[in-house]
């Protein structure tokens, strides 16, 4: 069997989550950014709470892409982009193929 890391950073601008094998190759990753709280002119705040959701939601989506790169391999192999309903619904109204970077964007390596 297969292991591999979990590895989640907690940044200024949002948070990254990532899957790595023993060996040091990204599998998948995930990231989700939020903005941080000015407060009193320049004074720069974060809220504990955006980085609690930003885990989840990284978390929740990792394992999605893992489990389509274990079960349907010959889907992932023919997987161009990897995004959410909405931009899939924006992509099919506009003909524009973009995600909301200020939502939620990945990263996958396969």
């Amino acid at each position: 069997m297969d292991k591999y890391l979990l590895g989640i950073d907690i940044g200024t601008s949002g948070c990254k989550s990532c899957v790595i094998d023993n060996k040091g190759k990204l599998i998948a990753s995930a990231c989700h950014e939020y903005s941080p709280l000015i407060t009193r002119g320049r004074w720069v705040e974060q809220d504990p709470i955006d980085w609690y959701r930003a885990s989840v939601v990284t978390l929740c989506t990792l394992p999605k892409i893992l489990w389509m790169m274990r079960n349907e391999p010959d889907n992932w192999e023919r997987t161009y982009k990897v995004i959410f309903p909405k931009d899939y619904i924006n992509f099919k109204l506009t003909g524009n193929l973009q995600m909301d970077l200020k939502k939620t964007y990945l990263l996958v390596e396969g």
